[in-house]
């Protein structure tokens, strides 16, 4: 049955990487690190290009530091993965995390799969090895704030996030999913999550597809509390023009918003309008939900 399921997922791999038109940035990426930080408004409004070693492999990641960033400070921390045949860059611009959190003061990272990519069916985790290994480093260097890590994806990206959440259960104070497919549930416990889904999604379906869950069904379960087998009632927040948001909450919280008529895009974002509401900042609302979790060491 497990081969079954691995060779289902990867027909849908190939769909999307041939359907999906990737958005990316233009222009020159920002190769050279930052030697100095000063401590000025202005000064730190900079991205630089990290690189760190995962099992003999060179990996990169973008790494966003908040405009007057204290080098004396701990920051929260923001993941921000890419979609399929996409990159870091690109989720970058995509999501426009970096002005946000010049505003709101939190560290950005977007890593870089390999291969434009996020192996989050593979058994020996590599994927999982990469972002560990990136938390290590800023918690090292006594950047981040270790309680108040959080992550978000698009597509393939936002497969990556169910998969760490499936290995490190306690990694992230709260998660993001954005016009991802997901086979299942992870175990308990399960971090807060905000989902964004439009119902004309034609990669990764709305109503799921072969063995992806549908995307409200998958709210709904995510939010349960498996140890008292009950399924939450849930609350609707808003219901306006293309946005209905829904909320459940059983061991933990979801939220969901889905996108009427919209297709699989970043909501708020500079994607086309035929396939982008423009009526909510999927990135704002991420980190307004964000900022209300911690977790405990």
């Amino acid at each position: 049955m497990e081969s079954i399921f691995r060779y289902r997922l990867s027909i849908i791999a190939v769909l999307i990487l041939f359907l999906w038109i990737p958005f990316l940035a233009q222009g020159q990426s920002i190769r050279e690190k930052i030697q100095q930080r000063r401590a000025s408004d202005d000064s730190a409004k900079t991205t630089t290009v990290e690189t760190i070693k995962v099992n003999g492999i060179i990996r990169n990641y973008r790494l966003h530091l908040p405009a007057g960033y204290a080098p004396d400070r701990k920051y929260p921390l923001v993941l921000s993965f890419h979609g399929l045949n996409s990159n870091a860059e690109g989720q970058e611009i995509l999501s426009g995390f970096s002005k946000l959190a010049d505003s709101e003061g939190f560290i950005v990272v977007y890593p870089d799969g390999l291969e434009a990519k996020w192996r989050f069916l593979k058994q020996n985790g590599e994927d999982v090895q990469f972002v560990e290994a990136i938390i290590k480093d800023l918690a090292g260097k006594k950047l981040i704030d270790t309680r108040r890590m959080y992550a978000n994806g698009i597509s393939n990206g936002a497969q990556m996030v169910w998969r760490l959440v499936s290995d490190k259960p306690r990694m992230f104070a709260a998660v993001a999913f954005v016009s991802g497919g997901y086979p299942s549930i992870p175990a308990e416990p399960r971090p807060p999550a905000i989902i964004f889904h439009g119902t004309e999604d034609k990669l990764l379906p709305y109503d799921g597809r072969m063995t992806m869950m549908p995307v409200r069904e998958y709210a709904q379960e995510w939010a349960r509390d498996n140890k008292k087998d009950l399924r939450v009632k849930g609350e609707v927040l808003l219901n306006r023009g293309e946005i209905k948001a829904e909320r459940w909450e059983g061991g933990t919280q979801t939220i969901l918003y889905t996108i009427s008529g919209k297709g699989h895009s970043w909501p708020g974002s500079s994607m086309p309008e035929r396939i982008t509401t423009k009526e909510i900042d999927a990135s704002k609302e991420m980190w307004s939900f964000f900022k209300q979790f911690s977790t405990f060491e």
